[in-house]
């Protein structure tokens, strides 16, 4: 999938170039595959995406008449194991997806020669007229210049400062674009764990995106999908890796 983006950009971003817009078409880029990843977290970790697992779990688990009623608690926790393995598989192969995307655009600016991107930025190899461009806003405080310099909810922290700089250098610009993936599915995680918080105060306040803090599932529900999405993530990082090995390799 890396190749196949890889060789459809190059020409548009060879047209970007000849306009003294490839800089900016590149992190706009970045930007709508950010906005696609993040979608997909906030439809998968979600209060109402739990229930609805819940629920039909719940409901497939009670068909079958009596024998199967009987057994209806054993047959519900099956059927959850199994949504949500489902669930993961496919909220996993889109947010990879779109990183492959993104690792597209890289892989599509090393092929470009100087004489359409601009001089090339070294070590990452990226033309300069990429590397030299403002970064976006959401993206700024996970480059090289502002993971050494801040420490707020807005910053890896510091376990992840070492691999995401390490990244950085490699490039300037998929690597603030997956930094800023992995702390968005951070926080979302954390806040999902938290919405059933036990004060008043909590429970009568909606996050900034509207998801009520009163919604009512089992706490339990959130943290057993951790076994599903660390293998389905796991699984689909595969393809990722791979490409981003070729690239170093090439």
């Amino acid at each position: 999938q890396t190749v196949e983006v890889a060789a459809g950009l190059g020409p548009v971003l060879a047209v970007y170039a000849a306009l003294d817009e490839l800089g900016g078409a590149c992190w706009g880029l970045m930007e709508r595959e950010a906005a696609a990843a993040e979608k997909l977290s906030a439809q998968f970790f979600s209060p109402a995406n739990l229930k609805k697992m819940a629920k039909e779990a719940t409901e497939k688990s009670s068909e079958g008449g009596a024998k199967a009623h009987k057994n209806s608690k054993k047959e519900r926790e099956r059927k959850m194991r199994q949504a949500r393995a489902e669930a993961a598989i496919k909220w996993a192969e889109g947010v990879i997806g779109c990183a492959l995307r993104a690792w597209g655009v890289h892989a599509a600016l090393e092929g470009m020669h100087d004489d359409t991107g601009g001089n090339t930025d070294a070590p990452s190899g990226l033309p300069e007229k990429v590397t030299k461009h403002p970064v976006p806003e959401r993206f700024r405080p996970f480059t090289i210049a502002d993971i050494q310099t801040k420490n707020d909810d807005a910053s890896p922290s510091s376990a992840d400062t070492t691999l995401l700089r390490t990244l950085c250098r490699r490039s300037p610009l998929f690597g603030p674009f997956w930094g800023y993936v992995c702390h968005s599915l951070r926080m979302r995680t954390e806040r999902l764990l938290k919405y059933n918080a036990p004060s008043g105060a909590d429970k009568q306040t909606d996050d900034a995106e509207g998801i009520s803090r009163a919604s009512r599932y089992d706490p339990a529900e959130a943290a057993a999908l951790y076994p599903a999405v660390r293998a389905a993530a796991a699984e689909a990082l595969g393809p990722l890796v791979d490409a981003a090995a070729r690239s170093a390799r090439a």
